[in-house]
């Protein structure tokens, strides 16, 4: 064979291979493209059980919660910047303040021109009715040509141009009004903003994670479109940078094609209702005729910035805006940026579509089914199962065991939940460890009896032996207050009395929520401790306070549960900067220890906080006073909220480390205070 028709089949096999392989590859990436994303909710689960000692045989309660969010979806941003590059953002050549640019080229010899006279800064008669520039609300003279918006030139010319005389030019003609310019060069300014607005470190991650798009359209006598939809800030600033100021402003031709940018073909799809954010930027003085003055559809954000200090026209800088939080000038970046945030965080929310709950038990324990709550559960021999659609969290699930053999036992072998959220994504997560100590009831040994013979022939027996006493071991579960003492009592926690101080941080932050659209901390901490309340009995009595870098008694202790809730719900007016924890603790332990204190009650503090100490003396002054409660003999309950607490500092404070919470959302404060309630009045 010959070597070219070699060398061809052996090409014609390499290419066979090539496209083999992409093919492949073609089949492959749709099943990839399939798979479910990963979910972003994020789930706090707790089991407990309740006794977590028994005597063999004896039932236990299991319980399980379930709280957690999902953090919304950031949409896609289209935004379009909408610039007036008309005369009116120019910069007067010359001339006078109040004169309209020659609307006509001027003749360079001959006789004077009559029509090249610039006019005098007196308006025609009938001009003084409508504002001139600057003026609010006003209409620019170039919005009414021919009714009377004319001006007839002086006799005495102030500039001399020289042409051939025409019978024509002995005849005085009036001159049309056009759009004056201005004293300072907005074209420039406007290019200066974009480069600000550009270089800011949201915008630049929103560009550079594909989320922002932006366009660029300039408007005058027409509208030009001198940018579509791109992630590319580059080629944004190229655009702005062609911008010569000319012609008249006419805004409805600009508000015209910035429209057709947003829901052209270009543009990214709505996916639904809230699908996508679409912005508007006008950048201009707003000297526009009311005429050309229109609304944008109701999706589309439209943010308004006057150039020229005092010369735009305020009236219709309002107007043209979505809402006023979105009207701003030009040197005012942080206003626009701080709109654009806020719509920027308004993702679509992401809620809980499915959610599987699933638990085996260990073989040693006996699920008594009556038990199960909700009892819409699938058991299966050791396996309970909860398919539950659109849950509201938190929630919890419980059921009961009897332990069939002694030692201590996981409750479950595994036990954990799986869910799918309202975009398709899916997760899972396992539940902790819950153990049962099992004992067994060791019995009592039987009494024997011992028969003494007397010397009479006759036997009488002794008088009834006493029986010698055995062990008798009996498990007994129990809390103690304060520390145990060398002879332990059991407390019984319904013939207790408790006095409470709930201490709750009321520092500036804590009037943002932990996550995008869930409630402000201080308001989910009022709520929970209101349930708190709520749960005490009418001889218990509660106290309220308040701290940032002072501290508020909002109601001294009682058990008037209505004047409580009142207190509680008065905190936030006293809401300032500063978060001095030794002072909030200090002020509760002052209240427990006043008259009002009822002799042989028992104390707890309950602080809640979201930060950082940063009253004077730093941590050093809140383990102080953490040491003066602990010596009054007050119990200190701590709950750190939310994701910015420094833990460790809490965790030193309390009385016992199980005495620490942690809420990493405003949600979970409800399961959590109810978890303290096990605490009081039995600590």
């Amino acid at each position: 064979m010959h070597w070219r028709s070699s060398f061809f089949i052996g090409l014609a096999l390499a290419m066979l291979v090539v496209v083999g392989a992409f093919k492949a590859l073609a089949v492959a990436s749709p099943i990839a493209q399939d798979e479910p994303q990963t979910s972003n909710c994020q789930f706090d689960l707790g089991k407990y059980v309740d006794p977590d000692r028994v005597l063999l045989g004896d039932a236990s309660d299991v319980t399980l919660v379930v709280s957690g969010t999902c953090p919304g979806r950031p949409l896609p941003v289209d935004l379009v910047l909408l610039a007036d590059e008309s005369t009116s953002m120019g910069k007067r050549q010359g001339g006078r303040p109040g004169e309209p640019l020659p609307t006509k080229p001027m003749p360079t010899e001959g006789t004077p021109d009559p029509s090249a006279i610039p006019p005098t800064k007196t308006p025609a008669p009938g001009a003084e009715r409508t504002p001139g520039p600057g003026a609010e609300g006003g209409e620019p003279p170039f919005c009414n040509p021919g009714g009377g918006h004319e001006r007839t030139p002086t006799a005495t010319p102030t500039r001399w141009m020289w042409k051939t005389p025409t019978p024509e030019d002995r005849l005085p003609r009036p001159t049309p009004i056009g759009e004056y310019a201005g004293t300072k060069d907005q074209i420039r300014e406007i290019q200066s903003w974009v480069n600000d607005f550009v270089s800011r470190p949201e915008i630049q991650a929103d560009f550079a994670s594909g989320r922002l798009r932006a366009g660029f359209v300039s408007f005058n006598t027409r509208a030009r479109i001198r940018q579509g939809l791109s992630p590319d800030p580059g080629r944004l600033v190229s655009s702005v940078r062609r911008l010569r100021a000319s012609g008249e402003t006419r805004i409805n031709q600009g508000l015209r094609d910035a429209e057709r940018i947003l829901n052209g073909s270009g543009a990214r799809p709505d996916e639904g209702q809230g699908g996508r954010i679409k912005i508007v930027v006008i950048l201009s003085d707003f000297q526009f005729c009311q005429r050309d003055m229109r609304k944008l559809s109701g999706d589309v954000n439209v943010f308004a910035v006057g150039f020229g200090v005092r010369q735009y026209d305020r009236p219709k800088l309002a107007q043209l805006a979505t809402t006023r939080t979105f009207v701003s000038e030009q040197h005012q970046l942080k206003d626009t940026m701080q709109g654009y945030s806020t719509l920027a965080r308004g993702g679509r929310a992401v809620t809980v579509d499915q959610l599987q709950v699933r638990d085996e038990l260990d073989e040693r324990l006996t699920l008594l089914p009556d038990s199960v709550d909700p009892p819409t559960v699938t058991i299966s021999g050791q396996i309970l199962q909860w398919q539950l659609k659109s849950p509201t969290l938190p929630m919890t699930l419980s059921y009961s065991v009897r332990p069939m053999a002694t030692g201590i036992i996981s409750v479950s072998k595994s036990a954990g939940i799986v869910w799918t959220d309202s975009e398709g994504a899916v997760g899972s997560a396992p539940f902790p460890d819950a153990r049962i100590e099992v004992i067994a009831l060791t019995p009592t040994p039987t009494p024997t009896s011992t028969f003494t013979p007397t010397p009479t022939p006759t036997l009488t027996p002794t008088a009834t032996p006493t029986p010698t006493p055995g062990d008798l071991f009996l498990p007994i579960t129990h809390k103690l207050w304060p520390k145990p003492e060398p002879t332990p009592t059991v407390c019984k926690p319904e013939l207790q009395t408790v006095d409470i101080a709930l201490v709750i941080d009321t520092s500036i932050s804590m009037g943002d929520p932990t996550q995008a659209g869930g409630k402000p901390k201080l308001q989910a901490a009022i709520e929970a401790a209101e349930e708190l309340t709520r749960m005490l009995k009418p001889t218990d009595q509660a106290a309220v306070v308040g701290f940032n870098s002072t501290s508020t008694l909002a109601t001294v202790l009682t058990n008037d549960r209505e004047r409580i809730a009142a207190a509680l719900r008065s905190l936030p007016a006293t809401q300032a900067q500063g978060t001095s924890i030794d002072i909030g603790l200090l002020a509760g332990l002052s209240e427990l220890e006043s008259e009002r204190h009822i002799e042989g009650n028992h104390r707890s503090i309950i602080l809640v906080t979201d930060g950082h100490q940063t009253g004077p003396g730093g941590n050093r002054a809140v383990r102080d006073a953490a040491i003066v409660v602990e010596g009054a003999g007050v119990q200190l309950i701590v709950i750190g909220l939310g994701s910015d607490v420094d833990e460790p500092l809490l965790r030193s404070i309390v009385s016992e480390p199980e005495l620490y919470f942690r809420a990493p959302n405003a949600e979970d404060l409800l399961a959590v205070y109810r978890e303290i309630a096990r605490y009081i009045p039995c600590p």
